[in-house]
């Protein structure tokens, strides 16, 4: 299987290349792919034809994202929208990473049981409601893709989440 990383540089793909050994991996780090440039996402994966596409590139600066919402809602908005229609050309599977942001800001404490997928998304701040975006565009426009929420994402580096505590 051939499988195209975006956001090679950062935590995420890292841990993921890790675990697809015996795979072709084609890992590109954010100066190698802007996803917030169409023509630039199709080209890459015209070029590399991956099976998939694991998209690791995000803006996760949450707190950030208040002040930069409009680098927030490009990269985890219109980005992953570049990235579902450009796997659509050329028949990928995308694999998107998104958050618990989208519930309300991630603070679950008074919660009596776990969110699932039938939950309705209300987000309580910008970095949520980019991430909403991008998964709205995922499930309207991929033909093929897996959309995966996470807590917080595991691998080696300062901020991983056994190191933040």
């Amino acid at each position: 299987m051939k499988v195209l990383l975006t956001g090679a540089g950062g935590q995420l793909a890292k841990a993921i290349t890790c675990a697809f050994t015996g795979h072709e991996i084609i890992s590109l780090k954010r100066a190698d792919l802007d996803i917030t440039d169409f023509d630039a996402a199709t080209s890459a994966l015209s070029r590399t034809k991956p099976d998939v596409l694991i998209n690791c590139a995000a803006y996760n600066d949450v707190d950030g994202a208040e002040t930069d919402w409009r680098r927030a809602f490009l990269v985890n908005g219109i980005g992953v929208k570049n990235l579902a229609l450009a796997c659509n050309k050329t028949a990928a599977a995308l694999v998107h990473f998104s958050s618990d942001y989208v519930f309300g800001g991630g603070t679950h404490a008074d919660r009596k049981r776990p969110f699932t997928i039938a939950d309705r998304p209300e987000p309580a701040n910008r970095y949520g409601e980019s991430k909403l975006l991008g998964e709205t565009f995922v499930r309207d426009l991929a033909e093929r893709y897996f959309l995966i929420r996470t807590s917080w994402v595991f691998g080696e580096g300062e901020r991983s989440f056994p190191n933040r505590l």
